[in-house]
């Protein structure tokens, strides 16, 4: 019953440039209602779906359209300002932006992916929510600073790729493209990670 309702709209808050109750009240302003989400400390959600990207506190950095459960996984992984951390499947760099703002900018974040157009689009991302602390690294096969990196963070966060059930109420048709031969691979690649 839960994959056919429609996903809610969350967001959130970007600690470093502005509290929940402050990017609240500037999506107040452009008329983009929203309430705390009941879990995350840092999220917002909103009904339906406004243009959040064509918002102010978007384009400021203010907020960040993140789901709760990713911003919750952020929040377990108990980042603190000083810390060394790897985001190890950053992709374009939720999560990332999400660990930068619970350290304030302080200490250092390696956004990894083994996409370089992943890690390219995760740049502009980085500069508007006003992220300076996040270095971004290819992951490929023999790479030295992989090797050199061994045991050298204080934490890791691994959001290896998955059969992206979470998005099927966004992307309902997703659920009719997974095969079997889909699951094998995904499980060779998660091992291998």
């Amino acid at each position: 019953a839960a994959f056919d309702a429609p996903a809610p709209s969350d967001l959130r808050a970007n600690l470093l440039k502005a509290t929940r109750e402050e990017a609240r009240a500037a999506l107040a302003a452009e008329g983009i209602a929203t309430v705390p989400t009941p879990f995350s400390p840092w999220g917002l959600r909103a009904e339906g779906r406004p243009p959040v990207t064509a918002s102010r506190a978007f384009r400021d950095g203010l907020v960040e359209i993140q789901d709760e459960g990713s911003q919750l996984i952020a929040a377990m992984a108990d980042a603190r300002p000083g810390m060394r951390v790897c985001d190890f499947c950053a992709g374009a760099a939720g999560k990332t932006l999400a660990l930068a703002a619970v350290m304030g900018n302080r200490g250092q974040i390696v956004a990894a992916d083994v996409s370089a157009a992943r890690l390219e689009a995760a740049a502009k991302r980085l500069r508007r929510a006003g992220v300076s602390n996040v270095e971004r690294r290819l992951i490929e096969p023999g790479a030295k600073w992989l090797k050199r990196a061994v045991g050298g963070f204080d934490r890791v966060l691994v959001d290896a790729p998955c059969t992206g059930t979470g998005t099927w109420r966004r992307k309902p048709d997703a659920r009719l493209r997974l095969a079997e031969a889909d699951l094998l691979d995904l499980a060779q690649k998660q091992s291998v990670i």
